[in-house]
């Protein structure tokens, strides 16, 4: 004798076919989003919902059998975008790969925080100073380079580097069970702090070994070639930065379920106060090498004692 009766049977193959459609159309509108231009109108689950209501009203056979009410009810689990996503449709909460909502928003606050004051902050700024010191030496106003280099140690060692750990350990949290350094800005963001990294032992390198790269020729020629090879690791790391920071913001939208939308205005405004001090360190940088490459031998309207001078400096 069976433990139930056709009509039962009936309304469990109804339910699942119908929990099987809802997850299909949940994960078909989630993986829709590419980019923060196609976010839903509404933020956060409740895009979903409406989203849902809109194909439910649309589709004659589950309109007619399965009202909204009873679809909006319990949660549902699916993989889109890499992505493990469980929406709760009625309480509007969700979790992504084992994170749930507000840890995740907060991981996400901290880290693009975090790695936007390191990068279009604090980075620039260090730049600044040492391209800073190379141009005062250049028009004959050295300034106290002591001082400088005491303030840009402290500021690598003090703050861009706990602020770049800092991102990197909750941007790694935040992304949860998921595939790690699988997207553009994963990818991106992690050859960036490569790159960082690598620049730092450059100048801790010739911060220790300074005064004994300087004893012969050849190893001034060779603490030369470094700087100018640092000069341009640094290029490319203020390039890159630019590159993670707008891939970030897609991939927090998609993974945020559109939770997370920053306004064009606001969008804009910090965009010109980050990209003051980044482009101020992009032509310093430049000019730096340019006035230098001018004063070497051969350059037009330089004497040599600035030339020797220079070459000790630089």
């Amino acid at each position: 004798m069976s433990l139930f009766t056709q009509s039962q049977i009936t309304d469990m193959l109804n339910e699942i076919s119908a929990t099987n459609y809802v997850t299909q159309v949940l994960k078909n509108q989630v993986s829709k989003l590419h980019s923060r231009e196609t976010c839903w109108h509404q933020s956060g689950v409740a895009g979903l919902v409406a989203s849902l209501h809109a194909n439910l009203s649309e589709s004659q056979t589950w309109n007619s059998s399965w009202n909204v009410t009873t679809a909006t009810q319990g949660v549902y689990n699916f993989n889109s975008t890499g992505n493990l996503f469980a929406v709760n449709l009625q309480t509007k909460e969700f979790s992504i790969n084992g994170i749930d909502k507000d840890t995740f928003i907060t991981l996400s606050y901290i880290h693009a925080l975090c790695m936007i004051i390191a990068f279009f902050l604090v980075y620039p700024i260090i730049l600044l100073m040492e391209s800073t010191t190379v141009l005062c030496d250049l028009i004959n106003r050295p300034v106290a380079k002591h001082k400088v280099r005491k303030w840009e140690s402290a500021l690598r060692a003090a703050v861009f580097t706990p602020l770049v750990i800092a991102g990197l350990v909750s941007g790694i949290i935040g992304m949860g069970s998921s595939d790690h350094y699988r997207t553009e800005h994963g990818i991106i963001g992690l050859i960036t702090v490569v790159f960082a990294a690598f620049t730092a032992i450059i100048y801790f390198y010739t911060f220790f070994f300074d005064s004994w790269m300087r004893r012969t020729v050849l190893r001034m020629r060779w603490l030369q070639n470094l700087h100018y090879f640092d000069m341009f690791v640094c290029q490319v790391i203020l390039m890159l930065s630019g590159f993670a920071l707008t891939d970030g913001f897609d991939d927090l939208s998609i993974m945020g379920l559109c939770y997370i939308q920053i306004s064009t205005a606001w969008a804009v405004s910090l965009g010109m106060i980050a990209a003051f001090v980044w482009n101020s360190a992009m032509v310093l940088m430049t000019a730096q090498w340019f006035l230098v490459r001018r004063a070497r031998p051969g350059g037009v309207g330089v004497g040599c004692g600035v030339m020797l001078f220079l070459s000790f400096n630089i």
